[in-house]
C-alpha cells in the first residue's frame, strides 16, 4: 500500500502530464486556426476544393511538429 507521500507525488506528476498535453493542445489549435486564416483569405478565388486541401495539410504538419517534440 501506498503512502500518503507517494499518493501525492503521483498525483502531481499526473497533474503535470496533463497541464504539458493541454498547453501542447492549446498551442496546435491556435496555431491551426491562424494558418487556416491565412489560407483562407488569400487564396479564397482559388475555390473551396484547394482551400479545404490546404487545411488538411495544415493539420498534417502541425500534428507532425508536435509528434515529433515528444
Amino acid at each position: 500500500m501506498k503512502t500518503l507521500n507517494e499518493v501525492k507525488k503521483d498525483r502531481d506528476e499526473i497533474l503535470r502530464k496533463y497541464r504539458s498535453l493541454q498547453k501542447r493542445y492549446t498551442e496546435f489549435i491556435k496555431n491551426c486556426e491562424r494558418r487556416i486564416k491565412e489560407v483562407v483569405n488569400m487564396e479564397w478565388s482559388k475555390g473551396m476544393e484547394y482551400i479545404l486541401k490546404e487545411i488538411e495539410e495544415i493539420f498534417k504538419e502541425e500534428a507532425g511538429d508536435k509528434l515529433n517534440e515528444r
